[in-house]
C-alpha cells in the first residue's frame, strides 16, 4: 500500500480537476492540517508498524453498489448491507428530484 495514491474529484460538479493524493507517508513528516493547538507542535507521521492494524484498512475503497448487488445476501455484511440501503436510497432522492424537475 506504500506509495498507493488516491485520485478525486473536487466538490460534485462533473469535469472537475482530479486531485491526486499520496496516502504513506515518510516517517517524521509534521501532518499537516493537525497543528491547530497553539502551543503543541504539529504531529509527525510514525513508521507503519507503530499504526493499529485498523489503520490500514482506512485507505481501502468501499464497495461499489455494483460489487453490493452481486453479494449474496447470505455472504453479506452488515455494513455492506447498510451501505447498500444508503447507496440505493441516494439514487431513489437523485431520481425523485430528477424527476420532479422534469
Amino acid at each position: 500500500m506504500l506509495g498507493r495514491s488516491v485520485v478525486r474529484t473536487v466538490g460534485a460538479m462533473k469535469g472537475a480537476a482530479p486531485i491526486r493524493r499520496n496516502l504513506a507517508m515518510t516517517p517524521g513528516t509534521p501532518i499537516v492540517g493537525l497543528d491547530f493547538l497553539p502551543k503543541e507542535p504539529a504531529p509527525v507521521a510514525l513508521e507503519r508498524s507503530e499504526y493499529p492494524e485498523w489503520v490500514a484498512g482506512l485507505a481501502k475503497p468501499m464497495p461499489s453498489i455494483a460489487e453490493l448487488r452481486r453479494t449474496p445476501n447470505e455472504e453479506a455484511s452488515h455494513s455492506d448491507i447498510m451501505r447498500y440501503l444508503k447507496l440505493t436510497r441516494r439514487i431513489r432522492i437523485k431520481q425523485h428530484n430528477i424527476d420532479a424537475n422534469a
